[in-house]
């Protein structure tokens, strides 16, 4: 359906009766008619007045050129408690006007977003999702208030890149751009009654504070690396991993080892100097010093053991063990 519309001048007479489409009667004079002022199958905010009597209505019609009617698409309030009016015979007024409705429930289309300005800096809609890109201003900010001095701000800083913020029904997402680099998050006090902030499967920041990007790992892990797909720390529980002579990549920082097969090695594929974790052993097995595995001696495993490595890059490290 076409925006929501006004326009200046637009009036025009009716002597339709009844609760149903009115056909327009054309203009008065030195006021316009609704046919120079809208496109056919305009929604147009309208208001419809008895010359006599006490019959009005105030809705969103949908105006139509062939036949130049107006059809009453949503009566938003009326001389009828706020229902369609059974109009009685006489000349009524019709009108285009701007609805109190629409002043204190705007909704805004992608044109109209297209339109609007922060800081001299356009505001546009980027993709048919109704994303809106933010660009920042001369000092790369863009800042987003929330109505009342006592309310917090959201503040997207950094350089000359764009980050991108979009409503995703009840949460707040945000999202790289592309190349770009989201390189600051700032929060005061809370934001509205936020009780949450989420990150979802692959909903990821390029950079928080720091040069390091800070992504979901799986349920419950998160990870920090100097890209996308590096691991250079684990925070959070990871799954349980089943015994294997090269046992797979660490799901977290702790996760449990099941299973009795020895281990010679671990995989290591995307991770960098830094992660440490700690091995938790449901069974018995050993654990063999050599490979990529540098240990205070082969670790033969009860259930309960444990087991705590640091990676440096290229080696495991054992940092201490214990059979509890």
């Amino acid at each position: 359906m076409a925006p929501n519309l006004t326009a200046d001048r637009v009036k025009e007479t009716t002597t339709t009766t009844g609760t149903g489409t009115i056909t327009l009667a054309g203009a008065v004079a030195q006021y316009r008619s609704f046919a120079s002022a809208f496109a056919d199958g305009s929604l147009v905010q309208y208001a419809i007045v008895g010359q006599t009597g006490t019959e009005w209505e105030v809705g969103n019609g949908t105006f139509t050129a062939s036949g130049t009617t107006l059809a009453r698409t949503t009566v938003l309030a009326s001389s009828n408690a706020g229902s369609a009016v059974n109009f009685s015979a006489g000349t009524k007024d019709v009108f285009a006007t701007v609805t109190a409705d629409h002043l204190l429930n705007p909704v805004l289309t992608r044109a109209d977003i297209d339109n609007l300005r922060l800081d001299g800096n356009t505001i546009s809609t980027t993709n048919a999702n109704g994303d809106i890109n933010l660009t920042p201003n001369g000092t790369g900010q863009v800042v987003i208030k929330a109505g009342t001095a006592a309310a917090p701000s959201l503040a997207f800083a950094g350089d000359s890149n764009t980050g991108i913020f979009s409503p995703v029904g009840d949460q707040i997402y945000f999202s790289t751009g592309g190349s770009s680099t989201l390189r600051h998050i700032q929060f005061e006090t809370q934001i509205l009654s936020l009780g949450t902030i989420e990150w979802g499967n692959s909903n990821d920041f390029a950079s928080i504070i720091m040069d390091t990007v800070f992504k979901r790992h799986a349920a419950g892990v998160l990870r920090t690396g100097s890209s996308t797909t590096t691991i250079s720390s684990l925070i959070g529980g990871g799954a349980t991993i089943a015994s294997a002579a090269a046992l797979p990549a660490p799901t977290g920082r702790v996760f449990h080892v099941t299973g009795t097969t020895n281990i010679t090695s671990i995989t290591s594929t995307n991770f960098e100097s830094g992660v440490a974790i700690t091995m938790i052993f449901d069974g018995v097995l050993t654990v063999t010093d050599g490979s990529n595995l540098k240990l205070a001696g082969n670790f033969v495993t009860a259930a309960d053991s444990t087991l705590s490595l640091v990676y440096d890059g290229t080696n495991w490290y054992e940092t201490s063990r214990s059979t509890n």
